[in-house]
């Protein structure tokens, strides 16, 4: 009995996230007004809640003209009443600053850092953004991060601050990117990019359930199949609650994909 409610709860799980998220279909909980020239911030919430305000504090202190359009993921039903009381009790002491809208989305499951994915391609769609910006929950940026991310937005750009430079198609070795340098691998927190790639065809189906939460790696292959800029980004960003970082788990698979993805784009 308990292999066949897996089993179920695997193909639920799958429909999720291959069809339903990936058409948009999921309810977003507005607080605030769009700006219709705000710039568009999507992050995933998942084990950090208890610096929530803290990120929220950085948002709104950054010096943007027209506010901030924030996009929430979160990847933890469980906290999803203490994110909407955190939410409205912020908001109530901070009526005026650059958060101008704030869109939450509680995920029926784990989609991990596709989430992101799933809610900025909505949200550019819906508020016709050609470019938007990806932060992780664990990054602190300046007041000025926004408005200096967008001035290097370009068509057919990816540009992250967290960049590198791989020999070998090993992706160990590998040299951080100078900004403005060209990458051969973008890190999606602290990154800008132009949403056309986020409604590529294969997007959602060509990533393997082994590798669901490898969509850094997959998304940097996608850029450069379908002939995106990869470079690093011009920006201060610095990290905080390192240990709660998935890639410390992830971190043996990662060269294997690396390797794999570079193999197919030589042989197409």
């Amino acid at each position: 009995m308990a292999g066949a409610i897996s089993a179920v709860r695997r193909v639920l799980r799958e429909r999720l996230l291959r069809t339903t998220f990936a058409a948009g279909k999921f309810r977003l909980k507005r607080f605030g007004r769009v700006d219709p020239g705000s710039a568009l911030v999507v992050i995933c919430l998942w084990n950090r809640s208890t610096r929530f305000r803290e990120l929220l504090d950085d948002l709104a202190a950054q010096d943007v003209p027209n506010g901030i359009t924030l996009g929430l993921w979160n990847n933890d039903r469980r906290q999803r009443s203490y994110y909407e009381r955190e939410l409205v009790t912020w908001l109530e002491t901070h009526p005026q600053s650059a958060l101008s809208c704030i869109m939450l989305t509680h995920s029926q499951v784990n989609a991990g850092g596709f989430g992101r994915f799933y809610l900025g391609n909505r949200l550019a769609r819906e508020l016709g953004k050609q470019h938007l910006i990806f932060l992780d929950d664990d990054q602190r940026i300046q007041p000025d991060f926004v408005r200096r991310v967008l001035h290097q937005a370009a068509p057919k750009t990816v540009a992250s601050w967290w960049a590198w430079q791989i020999e070998n198609n090993d992706y160990w070795d590998r040299t951080r990117a100078l900004p403005g340098e060209p990458a051969d691998y973008t890190g999606t927190g602290g990154m800008v990019l132009d949403s056309a790639l986020l409604a590529v065809p294969n997007l959602v189906a060509g990533l393997e359930p082994e590798h669901w939460f490898l969509e850094d790696i997959w998304l940097s292959h996608l850029a450069k199949v379908y002939g995106f800029e990869l470079k690093a980004l011009d920006a201060d960003i610095s990290f905080v609650m390192e240990e709660t970082n998935q890639h410390h788990q992830l971190g043996t698979l990662k060269p294997d994909y690396y390797r794999t993805l570079a193999k197919l784009r030589r042989s197409e």
